[in-house]
């Protein structure tokens, strides 16, 4: 159920769309996910362990991180909060739309503490709109003046 466009947004902005991207952190592939969330992924999806150990494949890395994109917008229920847990991490996230509960979109965004992951939401909204474009599908579903509602119970990690 995951938006393929809104997927490769966040793929070109992690990797752009290398398989062997690393990061300071020690987030790996396409999604740039740590090696110890694609154990936990794995763990709940019913898979083997070792997986963190094959992010630099795509086969592994692309439905990891789908699937993971895909609980932060269930946790999140708006994409650029989603896309904000994917790069901040869900614990901050939920606080921030805690305290900010009832802002609009738009100015939530701008509200983010972390100059990164505000530029990250940016550009990944940007580049979905992109995307969606290329695909011949109109615009995201995205409402500037959407009020932001405090995060669901969720993924955490």
């Amino acid at each position: 159920g995951l938006d393929p466009s809104l997927l490769l947004a966040v793929m070109r902005r992690e990797s752009s769309f290398r398989a062997d991207a690393r990061s300071a952190a020690g987030a790996e592939g396409l999604l740039q996910l740590r090696p110890a969330t694609a154990e936990r992924l794995a763990s709940l999806l019913g898979l083997p362990g070792g997986i963190g150990a094959r992010l630099r494949e795509p086969e592994v890395a692309i439905p990891l991180g789908a699937h993971y994109l895909g609980l932060l917008l269930a946790r999140f229920g708006d994409p650029a909060l989603a896309v904000a847990a994917y790069n901040a991490g869900p614990v901050p996230v939920a606080a921030w739309a805690s305290a900010r509960a009832g802002m609009p979109l738009d100015a939530w965004v701008e509200s983010i503490p972390y100059r990164e992951t505000r530029g990250y939401v940016k550009v990944v909204l940007a580049e979905w709109d992109a995307y969606r474009a290329i695909a011949g599908e109109p615009s995201p579903p995205i409402d500037p003046d959407r009020r932001v509602a405090p995060a669901a119970p969720g993924v955490a990690f």
